[in-house]
Parts: C-alpha cells; sequence; structure tokens
C-alpha cells in the first residue's frame, strides 16, 4: 500500500524543487519513495510544490515538519493540489520513479518502457517511436504525468535516436547573444 503527500517548500524554481525532493528522499530513506514529482504552482505567486509516493503510510511523520504537508482531498492548498494530481496521475514531472536508475546510457524503447514506470514514449511532432529505437537517456528523463500515465517526452536527435526533451542543464535563452 502507498500513500501520496502533498508538500509546498515554496521552491521557486525546478532546481530549488528537486534539491527539496533530494532532501525528502534522503530523510526518509531511498527504499520508502516510489514517486517524486514536481507541480508547477499557478498563483499569484509561481512556485512548485511537490508530491511524494511512499510505500509506508506513517511515513509522513518524518517529513520536516516546517512543509506544509496534505493528502489528496485534505483541502485547496498547494500541497493538497499536488497530491491530488499525483493521485490522479493527472499531471507532475516525475524526478524519482521506479525504474529509474536502470535508465542510464542509450536503450531501446521497448526497454525503457520494460525496466521502469515510464509507460510511453511521446516523440514531439512525430508518430509513435517503433520499439526498437534506441532513446539516449543523457543519465537525466523526467517524464510527466498525463491521462493516468507516466510518459517520456522525447524529441528526434542524431542517427534516428531520441533524446529527452528536458535537458539537466539547459542554455538560457539569449545566451549566446545577449
Amino acid at each position: 500500500m502507498t500513500s501520496i503527500f502533498g508538500i509546498d517548500g515554496g521552491s521557486p524554481d525546478v532546481r530549488a524543487a528537486e534539491h527539496l525532493l533530494a532532501e525528502i528522499i534522503a530523510a526518509l530513506g531511498a527504499n520508502m519513495v516510489l514517486f517524486g514529482c514536481t507541480h508547477l504552482v499557478r498563483t499569484s505567486e509561481p512556485h512548485i510544490a511537490l508530491s511524494v509516493e511512499l510505500r509506508e503510510a506513517d511515513a509522513a511523520e518524518i517529513i520536516p515538519a516546517a512543509l506544509r504537508i496534505a493528502r489528496p482531498g485534505s483541502g485547496k492548498g498547494c500541497a493538497a493540489e499536488a497530491a491530488r494530481a499525483h493521485y490522479h496521475r493527472s499531471s507532475g514531472r516525475a524526478v524519482r520513479f521506479p525504474g529509474q536508475q536502470r535508465l542510464t546510457g542509450v536503450l531501446p524503447v521497448r526497454e525503457v518502457l520494460a525496466k521502469s514506470a515510464i509507460d510511453g514514449i511521446l516523440v514531439l511532432a512525430a508518430p509513435a517511436p517503433d520499439p526498437s529505437t534506441l532513446v539516449d537517456t543523457r543519465g537525466f528523463l523526467r517524464p510527466l504525468w498525463q491521462d493516468g500515465q507516466l510518459i517520456l517526452h522525447t524529441v528526434p536527435a542524431a542517427n534516428g535516436t531520441l533524446a529527452p526533451f528536458e535537458l539537466e542543464n539547459p542554455t538560457p535563452c539569449c545566451a549566446d547573444h545577449a
């Protein structure tokens, strides 16, 4: 059995949210956390909330008390919204997911799907990939919850391979001509 919790630490950006999530996973124990996701909060003060899906229902007791924590259905705050989205698998960017550690290097689509919780691979502006198409994981995968499935968004890359749409360290807009 699992429990899902939303956490709103007020992270101003994805990098800060991922850092907070890493601290939470370390505090809880890596074996306890199945999924850890980020959620964009669209309010007058945009920021990133988190959701975690834990192996044990009583794990909430060891999440830092300073964070606002909610379960799906526990209110209307940002933490509760993140928990609801995760529970319904309707949105959220998975930073931590089952099988993630097995997805290194270049793998065929069929292996990415077989070795992890990723349910599908979407190629932007292209048809669904053949199961033998290679995915260069680049050591950084952030699939998204969509319509109940965990979907990895990719783009065509060199030599007919696919690469994750999201880069770990993207070049800031206008960096080469600012």
